[in-house]
């Protein structure tokens, strides 16, 4: 973990805790919160950020990858952004960037449809993981086919995440549910199951609850420094 990163997250939760209140009241959607944040945290990122940073946007198709990738830039989703089957290719988006340093998004093509779809997509991973500085798989919540996510990812990307000490975020990501649901235990069991990644969480990318937390948990797992080799 970047522990020098995560200690300066700290400090920036401890500053922004006025706004985590907001969060929890579920104001965030207003535009005057949103401006105020985003504002703060482009600082925050050209703060802690060293360098150039990539973070890929991977997992099956329909888990929502696309409509959190938009979450994430700050933009405002509704039910027609959240299909991302057309994503048949790496979609790349700039965050933050400022004097050669800066945070930068791909939102990977999904899998899990047909049988090419699975290839290219393996192919897509495989040539994308040396360029990406962090992973973020995402998992749709309550989804009861799971199983396909973890073969597709043992297969593809957790030997060699492994192997060079990638970091892995995953995230649940309650994507297309009209109704709240707990699924802490659905988030623990997938924890253990993915046993390599960094760290969990739970968002809900159409809503927009828990991506603001996403990304103060993507500027802490972010190493601390470019290691592609």
């Amino acid at each position: 973990m970047a522990v020098g990163i995560f200690m300066n997250r700290q400090s920036f939760v401890c500053k922004e805790s006025a706004m985590s209140t907001t969060i929890s009241h579920g104001i965030y959607n207003s535009a005057l919160f949103k401006k105020a944040y985003w504002q703060s945290l482009r600082t925050h990122i050209d703060q802690v950020v060293k360098y150039q940073a990539v973070v890929g946007l991977l997992g099956k198709s329909e888990t929502g990858k696309s409509t959190l990738c938009h979450a994430l830039l700050g933009r405002d989703v509704d039910q027609q952004d959240t299909i991302d089957l057309n994503t048949t290719s790496p979609q790349e988006f700039t965050l933050a960037y400022k004097n050669g340093k800066g945070l930068a998004l791909i939102d990977m093509p999904g899998f899990g449809t047909t049988r090419d779809r699975d290839q290219a997509a393996h192919d897509f991973y495989i040539s994308i993981l040396p360029e990406i500085d962090l992973v973020v798989w995402v998992v749709k919540t309550n989804d009861e086919h799971w199983q396909a996510d973890l073969a597709f990812y043992q297969r593809t990307v957790a030997a060699y995440c492994q192997q060079r000490h990638l970091p892995v975020l995953l995230v649940l990501n309650e994507f297309d549910q009209k109704v709240s649901h707990n699924h802490a235990e659905q988030q623990k069991y997938l924890s253990l199951s993915f046993s390599d990644s960094s760290a969990a969480c739970s968002v809900s990318a159409l809503t927009g609850r828990g991506v603001y937390h996403l990304l103060e948990y993507i500027l802490a797992y972010l190493p601390q420094q470019r290691c592609r080799c």
